[in-house]
């Protein structure tokens, strides 16, 4: 039984790498914040482009927690959650 858990621990692990290694995976915001040297005005807070970024901060927020807890299913859930929103944000340009 001990075996069992060790393996499933060791595949979820390897599940979280994957993610952590795709090409829209997340990012940690405030190192990648200490790189920049200066910040353009942004999108209106109102608008559709800044709504749809605010959730998608929520989420890979809810990414990282899972992370933390190791809960490695729902890691991979809302993972899936963020590839989807990337998929209808590239789907509503055309």
């Amino acid at each position: 039984k001990e075996l069992e858990k060790k393996v499933r621990i060791a595949q979820a692990r390897e599940k979280i790498d994957r993610i952590l290694k795709s090409p829209d995976a997340p990012f940690d915001v405030e190192t990648e914040l200490q790189k920049v040297v200066s910040i353009s005005p942004g999108l209106p807070p109102d608008s559709e482009e800044q709504i749809t970024d605010d959730e998608l901060g929520e989420i890979e927020s809810q990414l990282y927690a899972a992370i933390d807890r190791q809960d490695f299913v729902e890691a991979q859930n809302v993972q899936k959650e963020i590839s989807q929103m990337h998929i209808d944000d590239c789907g509503s340009i055309l």
